[in-house]
This record gives structure tokens, C-alpha cells and sequence, in this order.
């Protein structure tokens, strides 16, 4: 394999290489892995908004509770009196009377609001559970995106250094003058300085060769570079 060969060889794998970082940087995962994180960070304050209201719901119920006990003894102590044969006073009679249906009327109240309480953690219960079963769900989803991620990530990585590996080994067998001109041509031509001849046009700007660049193209030896694109020609 003559020297612009293998030069040629390495251009090859210089754009493989470019092609292969721009995959690596461009993957889909990356964008995939960023939405679900954020959807699972998100189905995690859900969760967590939610458990923190049904603990505030379940305070709220302790004490509905405790006014319910408070009121139903105040009321039996109130009836106890009012049927014990002891108040004689027609006047207290009366005040007990309407304690006592002012405490049925609170206890009435206090049930029903510790009924509703008892709804509203029930529903509080189903939410909470409903947000974490997500939670949950996502949390598997972006393990294993993540683990297929990585495998991704590697694959891509592994070609990338063997790449790298190749084209080292090729660039010890290239003449410091080739490699500086290549360099050169390299900046100016978008990372194309060399372009095979295919039939007679070059490859890089599809120009007809002239007439005199076939002929020096005979010669193995030679660095023929096409006439109006500039680039280094590889006979084959």
C-alpha cells in the first residue's frame, strides 16, 4: 500500500471518527434519559405533595375525633343530669333541655365532619398509592433506559478508541512533509484533502482529469493534486 494510500486510509477514519463522536454526542437516549428523570423527579413531589396532605388530613381527623368523644360525653353527662330526678328547678330543666339538644346538634356536626375526613384520607390513600405505583413504574423505566444507555455508550466508545487505534498505527507509516501538507489541505477542504480518481474525474469535485494529471498518476511515487478542487488524487 503506497503512502497516499494509507493517508487516504486515514482520512477515512478521521470522518468515521467525527461520525461516530457526533453519534455519541446526538444520542437519542441522552434526551430520553433527561425526559423521564424529569418526569420522575416531578411523579416524586406528586407523591410527596400528596403524603404530606394526607398527614395533615389525618391530624385533622384526630381531632374531629377527639371534639366527637368531647361533645357525646359532655351530652351523656348532660342527660345523665337531666334524668336523675335531682333537678327539681324548672328553670335549670329548661337549660338542660337545650344543652342538651344543642349537644346533639354539635355531635351531629362533629360526625359529619369527621365522616367527611374519613372520605377525603380514603381518596388521599388511593392518590397516594396511584403516585407512587408511577413513581415506581418510572423509576424501572429509567433504569433501564440507563442501562441501555450505557450499552449504547460503550459500543460507541469501544469504535471510537479502536478507531483512534487504527489510525495512530497510520500515522507512523505517513512522512512528517505528507502529513503537514495533508493537515494543510485538511483545514481548507472540510476534512477531504484527498479524494480517489474515479474513471478519469476526481472524486472530490467530479472535474475531468487533464490529460498530463493522468499521466502523472502513472507514476506511484507522485502527489498529483487535481487542478481545480486542490486535493491530493488517489489513483485506484
Amino acid at each position: 500500500m503506497s503512502e497516499l494510500s494509507r493517508l487516504y486510509e486515514m482520512q477515512m477514519l478521521e470522518a468515521k471518527l467525527d461520525r461516530l463522536r457526533k453519534t455519541l454526542k446526538e444520542l437519542p437516549v441522552y434526551e430520553e434519559f433527561r425526559r423521564l428523570q424529569a418526569e420522575t423527579n416531578e411523579g416524586k413531589e406528586a407523591a410527596g405533595l400528596v403524603e404530606s396532605k394526607l398527614e395533615e388530613e389525618r391530624k385533622n381527623l384526630e381531632s374531629l375525633e377527639l371534639d366527637v368523644q368531647e361533645v357525646t360525653e359532655e351530652s351523656r353527662a348532660v342527660q345523665a343530669r337531666l334524668y336523675s330526678g335531682t333537678v327539681t328547678s324548672a328553670k335549670e330543666l329548661s337549660q338542660l333541655e337545650t344543652r342538651a339538644i344543642s349537644l346533639q346538634r354539635e355531635r351531629k356536626k362533629a360526625e359529619d365532619n369527621a365522616f367527611l375526613a374519613m372520605e377525603a384520607i380514603e381518596e388521599m390513600e388511593k392518590a397516594l398509592a396511584s403516585a407512587r405505583g408511577k413513581q415506581q413504574s418510572l423509576m424501572i423505566k429509567l433504569h433501564r433506559l440507563q442501562k441501555q444507555g450505557n450499552l449504547e455508550i460503550s459500543g460507541l466508545k469501544e469504535q471510537i478508541r479502536e478507531c483512534q487505534e487504527e489510525r495512530e498505527k497510520l500515522l507512523a507509516t505517513v512522512s512528517e512533509k505528507l502529513l503537514n501538507h495533508y493537515r494543510e489541505l485538511q483545514q481548507r477542504l472540510k476534512g477531504k484533502p484527498l479524494a480517489p480518481v474515479e474513471g478519469e474525474v476526481c472524486g472530490g469535485c467530479r472535474v475531468s482529469l487533464s490529460s498530463n494529471l493522468k499521466n502523472r498518476l502513472c507514476n506511484p511515487a507522485a502527489v498529483v493534486t487535481c487542478e481545480n478542487c486542490g486535493r491530493m488524487l488517489i489513483p485506484f
